[in-house]
């Protein structure tokens, strides 16, 4: 949720910073990404009503057998470790990383004009070169 929530916020702060708020996507793209978001809210929503039905389950279980205090205190842990997504809160947390996604995106961008433009003037291949050492992490020799 957090991956598909960070490219649709990515796509939106793009659209409002470069394109005046103008969609980028085509419109079966867009819908298609619309389309993944609800699948993946639809299947947490189906795992957060797992969790609750066992949950029940597990309760009118140990009620129903009178298991000692001390089976009944781990099942209690074992439920409250297992806490139902909160697809907001994900939604949210989506900024982060949407923005260091769009940013990406902005760089790689850049970086291709540039390369283009050099390429017509035959100077690419040096350009291209840098960039692939500072990506490795290694020094460029000039």
């Amino acid at each position: 949720m957090t991956e598909v929530s960070a490219h649709k916020a990515a796509i939106e702060i793009i659209q409002k910073d470069y394109f005046d708020e103008h969609p980028i996507l085509y419109k079966d793209n867009e819908a298609a990404q619309d389309d993944t978001i609800q699948a993946v809210r639809d299947a947490i929503a189906a795992f957060n009503e797992y969790l609750n039905a066992r949950t029940e389950l597990s309760c009118r279980e140990s009620h129903l057998e009178n298991r000692e205090d001390e089976i009944e205190n781990s099942l209690d842990n074992e439920r409250e470790s297992r806490l139902p997504i909160d697809v907001e809160g994900v939604e949210a947390r989506a900024v982060t990383p949407a923005s260091i996604l769009a940013r990406k995106w902005v760089d790689s961008a850049i970086f291709r004009a540039k390369a283009a433009i050099l390429r017509e003037e035959g100077k690419h291949e040096q350009f291209i070169w840098k960039r692939f050492q500072e990506e490795l992490g290694s020094k460029p020799k000039l």
